[in-house]
Formats: structure tokens, C-alpha cells, sequence
């Protein structure tokens, strides 16, 4: 560099003193600055460079004395556009803009680099200068890498995906391949994902990891010992013997040499004190080397998953549980209702017999009455369980919300003349259509007229009405005068289990679920429902608010009870006895041919050896299930059936509709109940 510099010197008048005082100096600061400086020829010969240079590319003075650099050989290919519009600019300009671009390092890897040139003056010489962007681009590099870890990590609950998509990050960003194992309850690993930035190594990496997992644990392996301490393992330079030190398997050992690593780390994944597993990253074919800013970046991508697969693996374990906890609902609600049903049933019929004393009779409908509370206390758990799970499926269609008011308020009105309150109804309201679902509808009414009998005083009253606040609304007012809420109670008025003063739960009972079921319902139908109350002992108003449709024109209004004046055979399967003999006993009397089966060996035997025109069946039956029942009936016979079952959460309804039911009954069923959806499944359909 010296001798160039005084030669340029000499060709630019440089007097004998500059050269003898100035160009040591100017040698010396250009000699050893951090940037890499070059002169080269018009051939791209590098004639001169300084050591910051020579540094960055792993070359040294003797082969720069050689001729053995050239600009052109030390660029990969990939760079020659950037390249030429560089000379271009050079040629035309005398200076190029700096631009970005790669050297070919000695050993064959890659540097990003900050190049910039000038053509010396009466010269065909250049002068360049070169800055390692290594580290700007490690840290871009970086930041980009833990950013989309942050968001593939965050976008899945199935932390196997997890784990593969920490291989998929990982290489060939930072590594050339990488395994990830799983520590598994017995102690050994499991290799969960890999991967090879050459795909035709892929399944050496694959039989790396298939080694590993039918291997004991060797507590030389470098992934091993960063299992057991949870603390990461960096080899920068992998020596040709370092794979004999730690294990003696041939097999082992070729996949080692095949895949010819140069550096590795090893890492665990560990989150809240627990080592899930360990992940193996190593570079080879790039010949590039790890460093300890690598394993930080290894380390942080290890955490990140590991929070990522312990939150999918806590979710894995809350979807079980509750799983397990709809099962165990599904199985009590089964044990519950059935038993119910024949009382209901039998009461039911007996409280509608003329002929019995009307003391009996009111005697009965109030046992009636009882056992329909009972059914509803478990109505309502299923209802949250299925509210807070999402699970809850509403059938839309057209509904006089006057006609479900009227329906309700004389279910009701019985209990509330058995305490002398006078429940009255004004239908005001001009517009009063909804798109609803017709049973959740009908269950929100009573609800609030329920409560409004329990909290009103025997000889109080009660009133619903309706109005029509704007045009496209309608509101249904329940207005009680009976006890009233107080102020601090109205705020959680609609949260679950929730009825206020204790000394409520203890008068009234009852869980506090209705109102958190019907605000969710109501919610459900993109309505509102408020509650408001003066204060304790000044009654309380109840308002549901719901948009209007247009009325249903008169040829798609169905005609109720179609098809019920015929008997019908009926197939009556359920293996709770006592329900058998009641129904069946029950569907004679209305007037139906039943056949009856407590199983399905007998309901498949009575179905092969008569005709039928509808099958009812239970769903849970001791050899099988009345869907597999249906379906072979519905494929065999052509039968369509109705389902009477103490199973009623959303799965079991969504599978019978599948498996052929035109309707799901839950347990307990009246006579009526049983009647009207007979009536409805006897129709043709379209």
C-alpha cells in the first residue's frame, strides 16, 4: 500500500517532503482503519489492501503479493446486475454510490457487505472501501427471526405444529438443519420435527433423529446433557473427533460424517421450571460458524416455543378436562331425567283424568309441577355449560312473539293463581314478528315470568306487555310488584348463581341461572334485556327488546298438528323399563299400534319381522346406541324416528339429526310433548 500510495503521490506532484513526512502517516491511518480499503487494476486485480480487509475475507499478504485476489472471482454469482450499474456509474461519475452486495470469503462463505469505489486521477486504478455488514444484518436478521416467531408461535394450540414450526424458523435462517425431540413421561426422546435446508438430506436428519429415539440416554450426548442440566451446549468448531468421543455406534457415526457438521448448539425447551424437550441446531453445507449472539438467538427461539407448546399442551389438558366434565354432565343428566320421565308421565296423564276427584287432581299437578322444576334445574346447568362453551346451536325462523307470550303466560298461570296473583297480559305492540328460534324464545319469556310469580306475594300482580318503542323493534315488558332488587344488586343481576342476599336463596331456592341464561339467549338473538328495580319491596321491571321482521305470508305458515289424526305403528325402544310400560301404555290409549324393545337385538328383530311407520328411541341402550339403531333402520327400511333421551347436550342432538331423527326429546316427556312431535314427524316430508 505504501509503494502504491507514493507512486500516486509522484503522478499528482506530490513534492519530496509530502512523501516523506505525510505518506507514512496517511499509510499507517489507512493501513489499520476498521474498514476494509482496496486498490485494484483495471483487470480487477487487487493490487493493494489494507488488513481490515484482508481480515474480513480470511486472506493474508501473501497471496495478495501473489495476484491470487480478484475482485470479479471474490463476488458470488447473483451480483453481477448490481455489479456493472456500479461500473457504469464509476466510468461516467468517478465515484459509485455505496450499495450492498456479497464477497466470497476463503473459506467459501458469504459476507453482506457496504461497498463503495473511486477512480484515482490519471489513472485506470480504483480505490474501494469495504464495510462488514455482519453484524447490522445478524441483528436485522434477528429481530425479523423473533418477530415471526412471536406470531407463528401465537397462532397455534397444537404444539407438535409448534415444533414444527420452530425447524421451519430455524433453518436456513440460522442453521442448515435441525431436530427437535420431546421428553417423553418414560424418560426418553422422541423426535418430533427436523428438518435439512438441502431436501436431499432430509432423511438423514430424519434417521439422526430415529437413532436418537431408539437410543438409551448417554450422558456424553451433548443434546443429552442439555436435557438433564436444562442449560445450552455450544460447539463453534465441530473437530473431526468429536463424534467419536461421544458414542461408538457405527450407524451414528455415518450420519454424523454425512452430514459433515461445522457448528452446533444444543438447547433445551423448558417452561415454569419443566424441560419439555431439546432442540438440535447445527450448520454444515454453509460452512457457516455459531457464535454466542447465535445460541442467545437459539435460546430466545427455544423460550418462545416452549411457552407456545406449554400453552398448547395446558389448553390440550383444559380441553380434556372438559371433555370429561360434558361427558360426566351428559351421563348425570341421563341418570337424572330418566328416571323422571314415567313419573311425569303417569302424573301427567292422571292429573288430566276427568273422572278423578279434583283434590287428587290438583295434588297431582302440583307433583307435576315439581318434577318439571326438577328437569328444568338440570335444563339450566347443560344450558350455562353449553352458553360458556359456545356450544349452544339456535334454529332461526319467523315467530309472533304475541304467540309465545300467550303460550307462556298460561303455563304460568296456573302457579300464580295457586298463590292469588293476577297475571294479565297487553299485546300493543302493531309489529310482532322476530327471527328467533322459538323454544329459546319461549324458554327467555318464561324465565322472567317464572321469576316474576316466585318474587311476587301471594295477592300481588303481575303484567306482560308489549310496545313498540321505534318502528323495526319491538319490547316486552314483565313487570312484577313483588320484592324488588336493590340497588346493589342490579349491576350483577345478570351474572350466573347470582340472586342477591342470601336470605333470596334461602326463601325462594332456585341456582340463579335463569336470568344469565336468558341475557346470554337474548344477547344470542342480537337483542337486549335489561332489568330495573326502585329498590327493595317496589317490584321490578324486565324488558326484552328484539328487531322486527316482516310476518310470514300465509302459505309458509305450517299447519299444526297435521298427520295426528291417524294411529301409527310405532317402534318404541328404551331399556328403562318403567318408562317402556308407561309410554307405551300412554301411546295406546292415544290411540298408536306399539311395538316395544329394550335393546337393539330385539328392536332389530321386531323391525325385520313387522312393519312401522316411525321408530321412538332411546339413545343409550345396553348392546349399542339408538344411532346405530337408526341408521341401520333408516337404510334398511326407509324409517324416520324421534329421540327420547335423558342425553340432550349439542353433540348428542347434532348426531341424531345425522343418524336420522327428525327430533330430539329430552327426558323428561309429557304425554303432549310426545304427542305434538309425533303429529310433526308423521307429515310427509318435502
Amino acid at each position: 500500500m505504501l509503494r502504491f500510495l507514493r507512486r500516486w503521490l509522484r503522478r499528482n506532484g506530490g513534492s519530496a517532503h509530502r512523501l516523506d513526512t505525510e505518506l507514512p502517516l496517511l499509510h499507517s491511518v489507512l493501513r489499520h482503519l476498521p474498514a476494509g480499503i482496496l486498490y485494484a487494476d483495471r483487470d480487477a486485480r487487487v493490487t493493494d489492501a489494507n488488513d481490515a480487509f484482508l481480515a474480513m475475507l480470511g486472506r493474508n499478504r501473501e497471496e495478495l503479493k501473489g495476484g491470487a485476489l480478484n475482485w470479479v472471482e471474490m463476488t458470488p454469482s447473483g451480483w453481477e446486475e448490481a455489479d456493472q450499474r456500479a461500473i457504469v456509474e464509476l466510468m461516467a461519475n468517478g465515484a459509485c454510490t455505496p450499495y450492498e452486495k456479497e464477497l466470497r470469503r476463503a473459506d467459501g462463505s458469504r459476507l453482506s457487505v457496504l461497498f463503495g469505489a473511486a477512480l484515482l486521477p490519471r489513472t485506470e486504478e480504483m480505490v474501494g472501501f469495504v464495510l462488514d455488514l455482519t453484524k447490522r444484518k445478524r441483528a436485522e436478521g434477528q429481530v425479523a427471526l423473533l418477530a415471526e416467531a412471536g406470531r407463528v408461535f401465537s397462532e397455534s394450540l397444537d404444539y407438535q405444529e409448534t415444533l414444527r414450526s420452530l425447524v421451519e424458523l430455524a433453518v436456513p435462517r440460522l442453521v442448515d438443519y435441525a431436530l427437535v425431540f420431546e421428553l417423553q413421561e418414560g424418560g426418553g426422546l422422541r423426535e418430533v420435527a427436523c428438518r435439512h435446508a438441502d431436501p436431499a438430506k432430509e432423511a438423514l436428519v430424519r434417521t439422526l433423529g430415529e437413532i436418537f429415539q431408539a437410543s438409551p440416554e448417554n450422558p456424553d450426548s451433548y443434546l443429552w446433557r442439555s436435557v438433564r442440566s436444562g442449560r445450552s451446549e455450544l460447539v463453534t468448531e465441530v473437530a473431526p473427533s468429536l463424534a467419536e468421543t461421544v458414542t461408538r455406534d457405527p450407524a451414528l457415526l455415518e450420519v454424523y460424517r454425512r452430514l459433515a457438521a461445522r457448528s452446533f448448539v444444543t438447547v433445551p425447551l423448558a417452561a415454569r421450571g419443566e424441560t419439555l424437550g431439546a432442540m438440535l441446531l447445527a450448520t454444515s453445507d454453509s460452512r457457516r460458524q455459531l457464535w454466542p449472539p447465535d445460541l442467545e438467538l437459539a435460546e430466545e427461539l427455544a423460550a418462545r416455543a416452549a411457552l407456545a407448546i406449554d400453552n398448547a399442551r395446558l389448553y390440550g389438558r383444559a380441553e380434556a378436562a372438559s371433555r370429561a366434565k360434558d361427558r360426566f354432565l351428559a351421563a348425570l343428566s341421563h341418570e337424572l331425567r330418566t328416571p323422571l320421565t314415567p313419573v311425569l308421565l303417569r302424573v301427567a296423564a292422571l292429573a288430566g283424568t276427568p273422572e278423578l276427584p279434583q283434590k287428587l287432581r290438583d295434588d297431582l299437578r302440583m307433583i307435576q309441577r315439581n318434577v318439571e322444576l326438577e328437569a328444568k334445574l338440570i335444563d339450566d346447568l347443560l344450558d350455562l355449560t353449553r352458553i360458556t362453551r359456545g356450544k349452544l346451536a339456535l334454529h332461526f325462523e319467523v315467530v309472533g312473539v304475541h304467540e309465545v307470550l300467550e303460550h307462556v303466560v298460561e303455563i304460568c298461570r296456573e302457579e300464580a293463581e295457586s298463590k292469588r296473583i293476577a297475571l294479565d297480559i297487553h299485546a300493543a305492540s302493531a309489529e310482532q314478528h322476530v327471527w328467533a328460534d322459538p323454544g329459546r324464545l319461549r324458554q327467555v319469556f318464561w324465565n322472567l315470568v317464572k321469576n316474576a310469580v316466585k318474587f311476587t306475594p301471594a295477592g300481588g300482580r303481575i303484567e306482560v306487555r308489549t310496545s313498540a318503542p321505534e318502528p323495526g323493534k319491538i319490547q316486552v315488558h314483565v313487570i312484577d310488584h313483588g320484592i324488588g332488587i336493590e340497588p346493589e344488586i342490579l349491576p350483577r343481576l345478570f351474572n350466573a348463581f347470582e340472586q342477591g342476599d342470601p336470605t333470596v336463596t334461602r326463601s325462594f331456592g332456585g341456582l340463579g341461572l335463569g336470568l344469565a341464561i336468558s341475557k346470554a339467549l337474548v344477547d344470542q338473538h342480537h337483542g337486549m334485556l335489561t332489568g330495573v328495580s326502585a329498590g327493595r319491596g317496589q317490584g321490578a321491571t324486565f324488558t326484552v327488546t328484539l328487531a322486527t321482521v316482516a310476518p310470514p305470508r300465509p302459505e309458509e305458515v305450517a299447519v299444526a298438528g297435521a298427520g295426528a289424526s291417524r294411529g301409527l305403528r310405532l317402534l318404541l325402544v328404551e331399556d328403562h323399563e318403567p318408562t317402556l310400560q308407561v309410554m307405551a301404555a300412554l301411546l295406546e290409549i292415544a290411540g298408536h299400534d306399539v311395538g316395544t324393545a329394550q335393546d337393539l337385538r330385539s328392536a332389530r328383530a321386531l323391525a325385520a319381522s313387522r312393519e312401522f311407520d316411525l321408530v321412538v328411541s332411546d339413545l343409550g341402550l345396553p348392546d349399542g346406541t339408538g344411532f346405530d339403531l337408526m341408521r341401520e333402520l333408516r337404510d334398511l327400511y326407509g324409517l324416520k324416528g324421534i329421540a327420547v333421551s335423558g342425553y340432550g347436550m349439542e353433540e348428542d342432538l347434532r348426531r341424531s339429526r345425522e343418524a336420522g331423527f327428525l327430533e330430539h326429546l329430552v327426558k323428561p316427556v309429557d304425554v303432549e310433548k310426545l304427542k305434538a312431535a309425533l303429529a310433526r314427524a308423521s307429515v310427509p316430508q318435502a
